[in-house]
């Protein structure tokens, strides 16, 4: 990192910044947006401390909800609506589900209450975002007629052919899935990471076209998988998670020769997508025309 110490000793700053984090970055910004002439000092190098080791989730707020603390909550709100603005190529929506357990704390209905209050706190959440794509959707409690739909019809198809089923999300959820080898899992979503330290960095950082190597993800779930990251799109200028899916496949199927041959598959299904879609780096031709139909449906699957 260049450090400009000739340049600092020679004159008067409006505004010394002490700590090159997310915090002392964003300070830094706003005041020079001010106006203001600002110094920054940092001892080692940017975000290298405690903000490289967070989870760089812009949560908008929902975390305060459980201390009802309202104004950090549409504080929060209004400080991801400008960054979903002013910084697109770093900010995007991340869809993710909270678990629920039994019927008291940890419950659906304490958690469709609390959505109910969020959504009510942060009605303006979109304010003056026209893309889309852009846009955070309310929260809401997700039923199990989508899941429950999408093994049956699984199992169906397996009933009646041998051919490659490829799932939209994870094998774990059934043990049918999970053991059959010629069925792949393809999940969006990153809510947890397989790895720690400098072997995350590699999984995270996967050129395009490139594969992890295979791990065995620890779930609660009712069935082991092998897996392994593969990137369908190039990240570079874009977050760590752009075109990055996970794919899952029985154990039988854990071996690299046959990894390599379904990632080139799968690379192979990147287009056409027709339609914008948020997750579009992250969607395959088939998963896409599967999810266009499932949302036409919605209203007779609720």
């Amino acid at each position: 990192m260049a450090r400009a110490l000739a340049a600092l000793a020679g004159r008067e700053f409006d505004v010394l910044v002490v700590g090159g984090g997310i915090t002392g970055a964003v300070t830094a910004w706003d005041a020079a947006q001010r106006g203001l002439s600002v110094a920054l000092l940092e001892r080692g190098d940017f975000g290298g401390a405690t903000s490289a080791e967070s989870l760089k989730v812009v949560h908008g707020g929902v975390r305060y909800l459980q201390h009802l603390d309202v104004v950090r909550v549409r504080e929060s709100s209004r400080e991801r609506r400008a960054l979903l603005r002013m910084a697109p190529h770093l900010v995007h929506p991340m869809p993710f589900v909270v678990p629920t357990y039994g019927h008291g704390m940890r419950g659906p209905e304490i958690l469709a209450a609390a959505f109910i209050l969020l959504n009510a706190l942060t009605a303006d959440r979109n304010r003056g975002l026209t893309d889309p794509s852009r846009r955070v959707p309310a929260a809401g409690i997700v039923g199990r007629a989508r899941g429950q739909l999408e093994l049956d019809l699984g199992h169906r198809f397996r009933l009646g052919s041998d051919s490659w089923l490829l799932v939209d999300g994870s094998l774990a959820e059934s043990p049918a899935w999970a053991t059959d080898p010629r069925t792949i899992g393809v999940s969006k979503s990153h809510a947890t990471l397989p790895f720690e330290g400098d072997d995350l960095d590699r999984y995270l950082r996967l050129p395009l076209g490139y594969r992890s190597s295979i791990f065995a993800p620890q779930t609660r779930s009712v069935a082991p998988v092998h897996a392994w990251a593969l990137r369908l799109w190039d990240w570079e200028t874009k977050d760590l998670f752009h075109g990055l899916v996970r794919v899952e496949v029985s154990p039988a199927n854990g071996v690299p020769a046959t990894a390599d041959l379904i990632s080139r598959r799968l690379l192979a299904e990147r287009v056409p997508i027709s339609t914008p879609d948020p997750r579009w780096d992250r969607l395959l031709y088939g998963i896409h025309s599967v999810e266009q139909y499932l949302r036409a449906r919605a209203g007779a699957l609720a």
